[in-house]
């Protein structure tokens, strides 16, 4: 019987329909020599297993006919509540229970705060990032709690915005399945929060501008600044042959990254490293640049 979790080497083998966009580029990264936090991705079969169960049929029939703009109707609500409902409250098979306890035994993080997050087959695509609009669930412990915050995850498909998402954007239902990442929370040592966090995007996100690296963090967890919750620290890092130079910066009251020297690298070995505060960010020879902060991170392309 396949696996229902996959470390990173086997997520990567696996591939994006798999394990959804975030899976697979985590565990492409980790497979290049990226420090990527210890984890893996249950993969997207065990969501597809799940939806399709006679339990949920009722309910997926009531919303299968709705529009983007019906969906926040009273009645539409309604049925796509009874939809999360049914999912959260589901169990996982056995042998996703059983893999897991293993999996965690073997990737160290039996007793580690782990970040469960969802992984869609169909985000972070050309054409559609899904971004912030699947869930996320921070902290988790045990086997018991990471059951839950799957589901949870699986259920964040049919929230009415996910869903109108869909709808506006051509995705049949069927087309963004959910895997999800299972992966240790990056954190200040000894403690349970990270210092800061973010997103750091390899082009300008607003121009497509490809010498240009994008960072917006916070203190804490990176969350607030994906849901804008906060005004993030706005750093702009412009690349000049082998060097970083700060290109432009908006500042809350207290900048959350401290600046250093522009900092050049060799490129024989393919992989360059540059600094900026508590952000490392590295370029392969294929130009794939991600971007990590010393807290639990997100990356741009």
């Amino acid at each position: 019987m396949p696996a229902l979790i996959l470390n990173w080497r086997q997520a990567y083998e696996a591939g994006v329909l798999t394990c959804g966009g975030k899976g697979y580029q985590l565990a492409k990264l980790q497979r290049y020599g990226f420090p990527v936090p210890d984890g893996g991705v249950v993969v997207a079969d065990v969501y597809r297993r799940l939806i399709h169960a006679p339990a949920l049929a009722g309910s997926l029939r009531a919303i299968s006919t709705l529009r983007a703009e019906d969906v926040t109707e009273p009645m539409a609500a309604e049925a796509l509540l009874r939809l999360q409902q049914g999912i959260t409250a589901a169990v996982l098979p056995m042998q996703v229970c059983t893999e897991l306890e293993h999996f965690l035994r073997e990737c160290d993080l039996v007793d580690r705060a782990i970040a469960v997050r969802s992984s869609a087959v169909s985000e972070d695509g050309p054409n559609a990032s899904f971004a912030g609009i699947h869930r996320s669930v921070l902290h988790v412990r045990g086997v018991d709690a990471i059951c839950r915050a799957v589901l949870e995850c699986f259920a964040s498909l049919w929230t009415p915005t996910a869903v109108s998402y869909r709808r506006r954007m051509g995705f049949a239902d069927d087309e963004v399945l959910c895997a999800v990442v299972l992966c240790a929370m990056v954190t200040t040592p000894g403690g349970d929060e990270p210092q800061s966090a973010g997103v750091a995007f390899s082009c300008d996100p607003r121009t497509g501008r490809r010498d240009l690296i994008v960072i917006n963090a916070t203190r804490g967890i990176g969350e607030p600044v994906v849901s804008g919750a906060v005004d993030p620290d706005h750093i702009e890092i412009r690349q000049v042959r082998v060097q970083l130079h700060l290109h432009g910066r908006i500042t809350p009251s207290t900048p959350v990254l401290t600046p250093s020297k522009s900092v050049s690298w060799p490129t024989t070995s393919g992989v360059s490293t540059g600094h900026w505060g508590m952000v490392t960010i590295r370029r392969m020879s294929r130009g794939l640049m991600p971007a990590r902060s010393s807290g639990s991170y997100k990356h741009g392309r």
